[in-house]
């Protein structure tokens, strides 16, 4: 049985800090600060293959008040095949208890 392999195009990281203090209620307003490529040893991808890569993004130095203030960071991986297809994940993280 033969697997499918799907090329990939374009893999990217953004990391984005709140623009404004985080208020209880309140949408963030997220300002994109870095950009990274990702999974860059992979051109390709098999049917039900699990891709892991993990990362230490820094955080700019003229960013780390905004950090403070928020708490929060957010990052989004987005990850196109050369098909047409695209993957999307976003998480925020609480930094609240690590940043000082």
């Amino acid at each position: 049985m033969g697997l499918v392999r799907l090329p990939l195009g374009m893999r990217i990281v953004t990391l984005s800090v709140a623009s404004r203090p985080a208020v209880d209620g309140a949408n963030l307003q997220w300002r994109q600060v870095l950009l990274t490529q990702t999974l860059t040893g992979h051109d390709w991808l098999e049917g039900q293959e699990v891709v892991k890569e993990e990362e230490l993004l820094p955080i700019p130095n003229h960013c780390l008040d905004s950090v403070r203030d928020s708490g929060a960071v957010k990052l989004r991986s987005e990850i196109w095949s050369k098909k047409g297809f695209r993957w999307t994940a976003t998480t925020v993280i609480d930094v609240s208890s690590v940043i000082a």
